[in-house]
């Protein structure tokens, strides 16, 4: 019995586990069909593009190409998901070409989902070796498995390789690499490598990640300089790719989609003035709300006092954790106020709210001086069952289709009533989206691409091909 719970202690255990967890939604791999789609011998595909050699596009009825990542806008081919991810799904891509021969749509998705699991399953095991440092090994393993599950981390890795699924491990690393003593040759290669791609990835990180450095300049100033070294690299590679592309070295794929989504509404701005909605609707709102995905989080609203930050029985980890927790609610803040001033704060079609889960690990750091000043019996009871409510909410997301016509998200449901424009926080003209699908479940099935509904077009029009 004793060899079975140190075996279940190892994380490396845990982190195959969570990436079989963050796969098992795509329940159409049963399907023969679907597995001779993904292994090439059918193939979806009505015609070929130069993206990765043979990257499966389909053509519509006015002649725009488009497919699960690539979007025809004003003539331009885009990436909705950007370089660096593109580039983090490449090596996945590529072998199976190599092997295989072929590119399919379904196996273009599975491995994708494959680099979503295997990036937020990494974050898990980062995480861990970092709550180690701030707290006992059993504590940080089990808060690390209500990150992995109880957080949009896992409704988000499930469903889609979202920036955020790749950010969360990328924004960890130099975190990470500054709690470590000693950094090797290796550790800093892994430092310098995760910065270049997280501007690639997401380039409002670098956001994000000011706040994160800033508090370790003192302290580690080699590591916080070579972190900048790489984002440098990042920038400049990017804006050389937006110039020799896009014309300008400001103007990329997703500010493209962004600006086209934008003036399709009647918008003048992605952005707006007044954050307070966004706010509101970020943390509390029943279909988006932070707080309402992640219940346990109020612990943090009730419990966390600044004085209990650096509070450790060991005098010299105090100073370690007050500079974890302040770049971590550094980083938090910057992330909550940035995206309060989206007019589409809501985060699109997702589970709840995609555009906070890149925060959702640093959250959780901050969690640990709550969960230790937890004394009654009561308290850690209401903590226990507000972690289990919130894994059955990320499952749902996780395994439900969010897709579909009829769905929450889906096209026939979504303009209910309501002002296309209208992003309104507790605006409940529509049950919310846990509601919705408890009531209407029905497992995901995007894996086949054509339940994906077109955000520009009618609900008749992005009706699933028979």
């Amino acid at each position: 019995m004793k060899d079975v719970v140190r075996f279940a202690g190892h994380r490396w255990v845990w982190m195959l586990v969570l990436m079989a967890l963050y796969l098992f939604p795509v329940t159409t791999l049963v399907s023969g069909d679907t597995l001779a789609s993904i292994f090439g011998a059918a193939s979806m595909a009505d015609g070929q593009a130069g993206f990765l050699d043979n990257y499966p596009v389909r053509t519509d009825a006015q002649g725009n190409r488009y497919s699960w990542a690539l979007e025809t806008v004003d003539g331009r081919i885009v990436s909705g998901f950007g370089v660096g991810v593109s580039l983090l799904i490449a090596p996945f891509l590529l072998l199976h070409k190599t092997l295989i021969g072929v590119i399919t749509f379904e196996s273009a998705i599975f491995w994708a989902k494959m680099m979503a699991a295997l990036s937020v399953a990494l974050a898990f095991f980062l995480w861990v070796d970092i709550a180690r440092r701030l707290t006992s090994r059993r504590r940080a393993l089990l808060l690390g498995l209500v990150y992995a599950l109880g957080t949009s981390a896992y409704g988000i890795a499930s469903q889609e390789p979202w920036h955020q699924s790749a950010n969360q491990c990328l924004l960890l690393l130099p975190l990470w690499a500054f709690l470590r003593p000693s950094l090797r040759l290796s550790g800093r290669a892994f430092l310098f490598a995760a910065m270049v791609l997280v501007f690639l990835v997401r380039p409002t990180s670098l956001l994000l990640l000011a706040a994160l450095l800033l508090p370790w300049w003192r302290v580690r100033r080699g590591r916080v300089l070579l972190a900048l070294a790489g984002l440098t690299i990042g920038v400049f590679a990017q804006a050389w790719l937006n110039t020799r592309y896009f014309g300008a070295p400001w103007v990329f794929g997703q500010s493209i989609m962004s600006d086209h989504s934008v003036a399709l509404r009647g918008l003048t701005s992605p952005w707006v003035w007044n954050p307070f909605p966004g706010l509101l609707g970020l943390l509390t709102d029943p279909s988006r709300g932070l707080l309402v995905y992640s219940p346990f989080l109020l612990f943090l609203l009730a419990w966390l006092r600044p004085s209990r930050l650096g509070c450790d029985p060991d005098p010299a980890r105090q100073a370690l954790r007050r500079r974890v927790f302040l770049s971590s609610a550094g980083l938090f803040t910057v992330a909550l106020a940035l995206y309060a001033f989206r007019w589409e704060w809501t985060g699109g079609y997702c589970w709840g709210p995609r555009f906070l889960t890149d925060a959702a690990p640093f959250l959780m750091l901050l969690l640990i001086p709550v969960v230790e000043s937890l004394r009654r019996r009561w308290t850690k009871a209401l903590f226990v069952l507000l972690v289990v409510s919130a894994i059955g909410i990320q499952a749902l997301g996780a395994v439900s289709d969010i897709y579909g016509p009829e769905s929450w998200n889906g096209s026939s449901r979504r303009q209910s009533d309501r002002d296309p424009t209208d992003h309104s926080p507790w605006d409940l003209s529509r049950p919310p989206q846990i509601i919705h699908h408890l009531r209407f479940f029905k497992w995901e099935e995007d894996l086949h691409f054509n339940a994906i509904p077109d955000p520009h077009t009618t609900p008749e029009e992005d009706a699933p091909t028979p």
